[in-house]
């Protein structure tokens, strides 16, 4: 079995496990009821009302079902007739001037009849100022012409309005709230989890993406060309940045950086990782990785896109992400479990709050998986668009409310 198949099973092992004991845990059929209530939780804010608000029915990764109900004058609002029987999770989300809001993940425990749901909105603000880069994790593989790269961002947003951008509005009236440059020589550029509203100009992108309040994760990757034996990685940081890794499968290559520090090899999946890092990295800090000793034999991989010169770069959507989510996991295999899990200490350590717990951290795993096959099967022509669009949407919507978990 190949590393890509083998890292693909074993979270997929882990997540039939986990879902396997949940669904087992009981059998009755009974009815449920969710009581929930919209509350604006920036400072002087309490129950907003008369908000449309929907609910999201899961079973596994799967969205079986939507309903929608109107909040009263108070924020409350309910669903009845309901599974309580523990096969199935439930969001309710609502968009609040403009900006969509879900809840967290939640589903009936044992004899549990009614279930409390609380749905957090937040004012809206043009200041950045409470926002910053916490990590950054930049992976990069070697295959014959390019050097396969991938950028994996932690946003944290420690204040209690919803970043909405500032300046001009660049699409549909939204502003800009994140903005990339890319090293140069890019090319077949994919965006995915964490970026809406892309326009790309150059040899620099921004996304209108709303960042709320905690943690959000923004995931994006490049080709860059690759002339053995000899390879320069560099680009320049375009926000100040607490911790930044730096992963490149062993193949015998030797890699040194004048910025990065040199870091005890990693492992995952039968792969070692030579594996850099920095800490507290300012804004425009030019990160320089060097390659030597190369070796001429690379495995070959299929471009995520067409061939593209430097004047005809190339850019693939979120409408079709499975490559680069399968990079991304695959690729780290299950260091993408470990990484996660240090977001997850480090969040919980900063907040004084228990631990989240390993499911919590294999469901995110198993979520962008999730939409990994999703995308493949509409690729495929094996569903429609309109149940496409609606599944993918849950998908997201489940993954980003569990990566804002407090």
């Amino acid at each position: 079995m190949g590393r890509k198949a083998l890292a693909l099973s074993f979270m997929t092992l882990m997540f039939l496990a986990l879902t396997l004991l949940t669904t087992l845990a009981w059998a009755d059929d009974g009815k449920g009821m969710i009581r929930g209530q919209v509350i604006n939780k920036t400072a002087g804010g309490g129950p907003v009302g008369n908000l449309p608000v929907t609910l999201h029915i899961h079973q596994g990764t799967s969205l079986v079902e939507k309903r929608t109900a109107q909040a009263d004058a108070a924020g409350a609002f309910q669903f009845t007739d309901l599974s309580a029987t523990g096969s199935y999770s439930y969001t309710v989300s609502t968009y609040y001037q403009g900006v969509e809001y879900s809840s967290e993940p939640a589903g009936f425990a044992k004899d549990q009849t009614t279930l409390p749901v609380l749905l957090e909105v937040y004012e809206g603000t043009n200041s950045d100022a409470q926002v910053s880069v916490q990590r950054v994790h930049i992976l990069a593989n070697l295959v014959q012409g390019a050097l396969q790269t991938s950028e994996f961002y932690i946003f944290q947003n420690t204040g209690d309005h919803t970043f909405i951008g500032s300046g001009e509005p660049i699409t549909d009236e939204q502003r800009a709230t994140l903005r990339f440059s890319l090293p140069r020589g890019a090319k077949n550029v994919e965006y995915g989890q964490g970026l809406e509203g892309v326009v790309f100009g150059g040899d620099v992108f921004t996304a209108t993406t709303p960042i709320l309040p905690g943690m959000q994760p923004v995931l994006f990757s490049y080709n860059l060309p690759l002339d053995p034996p000899t390879a320069r990685f560099n680009r320049k940081l375009d926000y100040a940045v607490s911790n930044l890794s730096f992963l490149v499968p062993d193949v015998g290559q030797v890699i040194t950086s004048t910025v990065l520090v040199a870091r005890e090899r990693m492992s995952g999946q039968g792969t070692n990782y030579l594996h850099l890092a920095g800490q507290n990295l300012a804004r425009g800090t030019e990160v320089t990785v060097d390659f030597s000793n190369i070796p001429a034999k690379l495995p070959s991989v299929a471009s995520p896109g067409p061939a593209a010169t430097t004047e005809e770069r190339s850019y693939t959507s979120t409408t079709d992400q499975s490559a680069l989510y399968r990079v991304v996991l695959v690729g780290l295999g299950v260091l993408a479990v470990v990484i996660a899990l240090g977001y997850a200490l480090q969040r919980r350590r900063a907040q004084a709050v228990p631990t989240e717990t390993a499911r919590v951290v294999e469901d995110r795993a198993s979520l962008i998986l999730a939409i990994a096959d999703l995308d493949d099967r509409y690729e495929a022509g094996d569903i429609g668009e309109e149940e496409y669009r609606a599944e993918r949407a849950g998908l997201k919507r489940r993954l980003a409310a569990i990566m804002r978990e407090k």
